[in-house]
């Protein structure tokens, strides 16, 4: 049987165009955290930022780093497959903590390494 999905406004039920994005609005603070995933149209998206404007003008817009730069210096989107990669290649790796300098360089010129990896 086929399954047919709707992209619909949770606001007023109008449909959405099929390839529009979710809106997702994190609000953490030391009394309440949350974040909510909510589907809008254009519309609905421009009167929820008329709505938190005040508050965002007034605040500290942060955005989310990709990859985290280690002490080295350096910045790889994938420590875990680093680790993992080094401890099968006889590195001793500790589970936290920046990635050792050497162990990143032979990483990023292993055999079989290719441009479009996270590496």
């Amino acid at each position: 049987m086929a399954q047919i999905t709707r992209n619909v406004d949770d606001i007023t039920g109008e449909e959405l165009a099929a390839d529009a994005e979710s809106t997702t609005l994190t609000v953490t603070d030391g009394r309440e955290s949350f974040t909510v995933e909510i589907d809008l149209s254009d519309v609905n998206f421009g009167k929820l930022l008329s709505a938190v404007k005040r508050y965002r003008d007034h605040g500290r817009v942060k955005t989310p780093r990709a990859a985290r730069k280690g002490s080295n210096g350096e910045t790889h989107s994938d420590g875990a497959a680093i680790r993992e990669w080094g401890r099968a290649n006889g590195w001793e790796v500790a589970d936290r903590g920046a990635l050792p300098k050497g162990l990143v360089e032979a990483y990023d010129t292993r055999e079989g390494a290719t441009d479009d990896q996270d590496a």
